[in-house]
Formats: structure tokens, C-alpha cells, sequence
């Protein structure tokens, strides 16, 4: 399922032609610092299944970025956390990961998982500002260039 959320935390599904996926895929690609790690064609198969959800955010009409996640029962599997490059720095994506929780807890969500390159340090405050906690290491786990991931897990307390 695609749908966005906006300043008003109105939430509406969403369908995209093609040319706005390839224009995703370019803003996508653009913000990694070696690129996106998927081809556009899996890219496009993961936005059309339906073991994926997506949530962009949409500010003053535009979207700057998006979550993409997967969920079984009451866990979560936050595949991707992206704000495009010209909206990066501005508190779009602790913005975003409220937005998110929040969806995921009307989802009943108990527990939050997620891997992020260790260099990523903007993204560790991020989550580590949501309330994720650091509980192991995938040794070697990216390519280009080789790095271990970090996982976090967000443990809903009621």
C-alpha cells in the first residue's frame, strides 16, 4: 500500500504513473552517497507489492521523502527511511518517523526494527531521537564500500 501523510496528519492512498516513479527513483538515487542500492525495476516491484507499505510525506504539496516498511502481526521491518537531498537538514525526517509511528501503532506495531549503516551518524540521532535502541551488529552487512549495520529496535511501551 502507498499512501502519504501531510502537515495536517491527513492520510490518503496514492497511486503513481511511471514517470513519477523514475522521478522518485532520480530524487532517491541522488540522496544516497553511492546511490540507491536497489535498480529501478526492483524499486518498482517493491512498490507494487503487497508485502510493502509506503508512506511519503507531502509538505506545502511536494513530497520530501518517505518510509517503506513491511509488517507481520505486531512487528515492523522499516525497509527505508529517505528524505530527498533538497529536504535533507530541515526536521523532515524526525517529522516523518512521528508521522510513521504513529501510523504504525494504529497498525497495532509493538516492535520497530531497522539497519543502518554505522557512518550514518544524521540517521542514528534521528532514530536514536525517536527512541530506537542500538541492540546488535551485522558484521560487513553493506556493499559499496563494505560496512557493518547497526540494527535498532523501537519497543512500544503501553
Amino acid at each position: 500500500m502507498i499512501s502519504k501523510i501531510d502537515e495536517k496528519n491527513t492520510v490518503s492512498k496514492i497511486q503513481f504513473l511511471e514517470e513519477q516513479i523514475i522521478q522518485i527513483y532520480q530524487k532517491m538515487n541522488q540522496a544516497f552517497t553511492h546511490g540507491a542500492p536497489w535498480t529501478l525495476e526492483q524499486f518498482m516491484a517493491d512498490l507494487n507489492s503487497t508485502a510493502t507499505n509506503y508512506l511519503f510525506l507531502e509538505v506545502q504539496a511536494k513530497m520530501v521523502g518517505f518510509v517503506s516498511y513491511r509488517q507481520i502481526l505486531d512487528e515492523i521491518e522499516i525497509d527505508e527511511v529517505l528524505i530527498f537531498k533538497e529536504y535533507q537538514h530541515q526536521g523532515f525526517g524526525y517529522q516523518l518517523m512521528q508521522k510513521f509511528l504513529q501510523e504504525a501503532f494504529e497498525k497495532q506495531g509493538q516492535t520497530i526494527f531497522l539497519e543502518v549503516r554505522q557512518s550514518n551518524l544524521p540517521a542514528i540521532h534521528l532514530y536514536e531521537k525517536c527512541g530506537f535502541k542500538q541492540i546488535a551488529k551485522r558484521k560487513n552487512y553493506y556493499q559499496h564500500p563494505v560496512e557493518d549495520a547497526w540494527i535498532y529496535q523501537y519497543q512500544r511501551e503501553d
